[in-house]
């Protein structure tokens, strides 16, 4: 027998109070109130981020990390709960498991790691692309996706020396390569799951230069680094005299996500200082400059940005603010400046005040929101694994750095 139709009235309906009914659950009250004790340390801190993300990659059937932990029901994913594993964001989680190990001294990070690479292979489409979105949708291919799995499987290789990651990492470079047109620029197979067609491009693209800066660098390949340095140009020839990237965003080109400025800030940067073009360096200096000067005492920053580098909303982007702090604590080891440093320490304490600390709620416990507040258009009311993993490098590259203040402005 059919199942009876469901008018969008009823759905939006049900969805509704689906949200509400959610809402009473322990676990909103406990990513809504719990936070870590004041004085608690930043080891400990980063333990929980990287416990939780390791029960996110178990949360699953397959290998990969879960896309993050739904607090309300959500449509999109038909539940609430933990999601299906996320191609994209796992490929650059290898990378933070692998520093851990190292840093914790844990070899499980390393197998874990290892088990990430290995089913990234596995899901690699035919052309050598990542897809986008997660597991169970449309598998298409995504350019930024590729570009971001690249780095999980060139530090799998070098960590196990196992040839199938370089071969699938080689072969996704070459997708990117095939697919870059020849001013540098990206214009199609971007995604099906971003953008509204106002944009050609995305400016972001740019961090898969610094993927395929690394990649050059590992096979002594020269079109791969020939191809890093055209899209880096490419986005630093689009840039506004004050930093500012037009096309920047997933879905607003005017006012684009502080998520996706730092993904671009840091693309341009990694790819300037493997390529030693400082003329990218600086492009991502004005973004990150640019970002900087309306960061707030407390460490605060907003979600999005115009053209004049003026915030545009009331809430904030936790993933974005662990990225752009990343970007500051590059400049500062690169010899641009300790005002980055303290600009770094301040998003460090921000950030450090809103991870959810509740350890009788395993599902919770270390994770980062997509936003401040919970009901924040970024990640409303979810865990996102890219926000535990982007705090948990901002925490490691932290501890490598000279304490604010013991270094001149």
């Amino acid at each position: 027998m059919p199942l009876p139709r469901i008018s969008e009235k009823a759905r939006a309906a049900t969805n509704v109070a689906l949200r509400y009914a959610s809402m009473l659950r322990p676990e909103y009250r406990a990513a809504k109130t719990g936070r870590a004790p004041e004085g608690t340390p930043a080891e400990r801190q980063l333990a929980a981020a990287m416990s939780w993300l390791c029960r996110a990659q178990d949360a699953t059937p397959d290998g990969g990390v879960s896309r993050g932990f739904a607090l309300l029901h959500k449509p999109y994913f038909g539940g609430r709960g933990w999601q299906p594993s996320y191609p994209e964001t796992t490929g650059y989680i290898i990378p933070t498991f692998y520093d851990y190990a190292q840093r914790s001294g844990d070899s499980s990070f390393t197998e874990r790691a290892a088990r990430m690479a290995a089913w990234e292979s596995e899901c690699q489409l035919p052309n050598g692309a990542v897809q986008g979105g997660v597991i169970g949708q449309a598998r298409s291919p995504a350019v930024f996706n590729t570009g971001q799995v690249i780095f999980g499987w060139l530090r799998a290789h070098r960590e196990t020396g196992e040839a199938s990651f370089l071969d699938s990492a080689v072969r996704a470079g070459g997708f990117l390569v095939g697919r870059m047109a020849r001013d540098g620029g990206w214009y199609a197979e971007l995604s099906d799951y971003a953008g509204d067609g106002r944009m050609r491009y995305y400016a972001y693209n740019v961090r898969c230069a610094w993927a395929l800066a690394e990649l050059g660098k590992a096979t002594s390949n020269r079109s791969f680094v020939e191809a890093a340095a055209r899209a880096g140009t490419f986005a630093r020839e689009r840039q506004l005299e004050n930093g500012w990237l037009p096309s920047n965003c997933l879905f607003d080109p005017e006012r684009p996500l502080l998520h996706t400025i730092a993904y671009s800030a840091r693309g341009l940067i990694e790819t300037g200082a493997a390529l030693d073009m400082p003329e990218l360096i600086e492009g991502g200096r004005q973004i990150a400059d640019g970002v900087l000067s309306s960061q707030r005492d407390d460490g605060y920053l907003a979600s999005r940005f115009d053209r004049a580098w003026r915030s545009t909303e009331d809430y904030s982007c936790l993933t974005g603010v662990a990225q752009i702090a990343l970007c500051w604590g590059r400049l500062f080891q690169i010899g641009d400046g300790a005002h980055y440093r303290m600009a770094l320490a301040r998003a460090s304490s921000y950030l450090r005040g809103h991870q959810v600390f509740a350890p009788a709620n395993p599902s919770l416990h270390g994770g980062i929101p997509g936003s401040s507040p919970l009901y924040g258009r970024y990640g409303a009311y979810e865990l996102l694994n890219w926000a535990a993993k982007f705090f948990a490098d901002m925490l490691m590259l932290e501890a490598t750095l000279a304490p604010p203040g013991s270094v001149e402005a």
